[in-house]
């Protein structure tokens, strides 16, 4: 540390010296540089995928239902259509979603999760976000998960979303080059893209008309 300390010292008398004997000397120059701008991250449903709660006994006020989306097991929809390479082949095939009991409003069912495509710039880091809309009839609170990419073969997996509030949300890895083998006959990868697979919970605020269809109201946001 002493040693440095007296480099330093050397160098900036050297300087003053140059500076008091040549004090004419002078040069500018413009330089330029460039950078490349990544692609921008974009999401769209997946066809016939379109998220689906059945059981809610709208007639009820503040009846609720639930469909959680784990990362495996019942409720999952499956390694192979959210395109996840992994291990673990109990995972591959697809599973309904799973909607239960909650506070005595919700029968029994299945529901649909629904599944939307991230495309952005492979092997980037990326931010989904999903914010539940309170309509005048009906509440959402989105659950789910998105898939993360590790480099290389196999080993990616469902990134639970984090929830907060009304909303949710995750950071994941795009797949790129690297992860496009998949030796355990799962999910087959994209490079630059992920799945977001969603489920969440409704509530009726109001007693609504039995037997009617009602939407679901949510935004989701990528960002890197």
């Amino acid at each position: 540390m002493q040693l440095t300390n007296k480099i330093t010292k050397q160098a900036a008398l050297g300087l003053i010296t140059l500076a008091s004997s040549f004090t004419t000397m002078a040069a500018s120059e413009v330089l330029t540089g460039s950078f490349t701008t990544i692609k921008d991250a974009s999401i769209i449903q997946v066809l016939g995928n379109e998220m689906v709660f059945n059981g809610l006994l709208m007639t009820q006020t503040t009846g609720t239902c639930d469909m959680p989306v784990p990362s495996s097991g019942a409720g999952y929809p499956g390694d192979t259509i959210m395109k996840l390479a992994n291990v673990a082949t109990s995972n591959a095939a697809n599973s309904p979603g799973v909607i239960g009991a909650v506070t005595n409003a919700c029968v029994g069912g299945t529901g649909v999760v629904g599944i939307y495509e991230i495309d952005g710039s492979p092997g980037t880091s990326v931010i989904v976000t999903v914010t539940g809309v309170t309509t005048g009839s009906v509440g959402y609170v989105p659950a789910g998960c998105v898939g993360n990419y590790v480099t290389g073969a196999n080993g990616d997996s469902c990134l639970a979303l984090t929830v907060s509030g009304s909303n949710a949300s995750q950071t994941f890895r795009l797949a790129d080059s690297t992860d496009l083998t998949n030796s355990a006959g799962e999910g087959v990868p994209e490079a630059g893209k992920s799945r977001l697979a969603l489920g969440g919970t409704v509530t009726a605020l109001v007693g609504l008309a039995a037997a009617t269809e009602y939407p679901v109201d949510f935004d989701i946001s990528v960002t890197y």
